[in-house]
């Protein structure tokens, strides 16, 4: 017949085994990290289009500037 002594430690090995087993599964999951970096990618290109949102305007304004007096020229 098994003491309370035995029954409580029986209970914390299986407390212990079901916890590292959460741990490692948890530890093993790697499902987020795909979402993590693509935050961390569009964060840093939306840093650098307000970084060079002038300069990438007027070279956009060239090209549209380009193509209208081309256009017109051939109509």
């Amino acid at each position: 017949m098994k003491t309370h002594i035995q029954n409580v430690d029986i209970k914390r090995r299986m407390y212990q085994r079901r916890l590292m087993e959460s741990f490692m599964r948890i530890r093993s999951d790697d499902r987020g990290v795909g979402t993590i970096e693509i935050v961390i990618i569009l964060a840093v290109l939306v840093g650098l289009a307000l970084l060079f949102r002038n300069f990438a305007k007027k070279i956009f304004d060239g090209y549209v500037t380009t193509i209208d007096t081309d256009a017109t020229k051939i109509f």
